[in-house]
């Protein structure tokens, strides 16, 4: 991907980032401002992107970053809810993120197609040559890679 066209992307990325942590989980996020030295993280969830774009974006997200939005999305308690409910939430996260990126990236009014989104646990299942682009949720830090594979 050309340099001007990742740049486009990354910030296309930023907007639908702060859309949708914002419009669903009431968290504001910024890019951050510098990137943290290191980042734990206890899960990773994934979608690919097959139309209008191909490629694939992974949301890092550290345990106090996915208590926040799961709390706030359900309004209640962490401990209250089954890991089921956790999950579905986190998904549906990433898959209105991949649709808010299309979104912001390619314009309205055009066909998206991607994937259902899925959870991995470690970052070996994921190809090289992702971007990584760091945001602050709030004070908590948190990572989102992306590869766009074709225009």
């Amino acid at each position: 991907m050309k340099k001007k066209e990742m740049k486009k992307a990354g910030k296309s990325l930023a907007r639908a980032a702060a859309k949708t942590f914002s419009e669903m989980a009431f968290i504001d996020v910024t890019e951050a401002l510098k990137v943290p030295e290191t980042l734990e993280y206890s899960q990773i969830i994934h979608i690919s992107l097959f139309e209008p774009v191909e490629g694939e974006i992974s949301l890092f997200l550290p345990a106090d970053c996915k208590q926040m939005i799961v709390e706030n999305i359900y309004g209640s308690d962490w401990s209250g809810l089954q890991s089921a409910e956790i999950d579905d939430c986190l998904l549906e996260l990433l898959n209105v993120l991949a649709g808010n990126f299309l979104i912001e990236y390619c314009g309205t009014g055009v066909k998206h197609d991607i994937s259902l989104p899925e959870l991995l646990f470690d970052e070996s299942k994921l190809k090289d040559n992702y971007q990584y682009f760091y945001f602050d949720a709030e004070g908590v830090n948190l990572k989102i890679s992306m590869k766009i594979s074709s225009l």
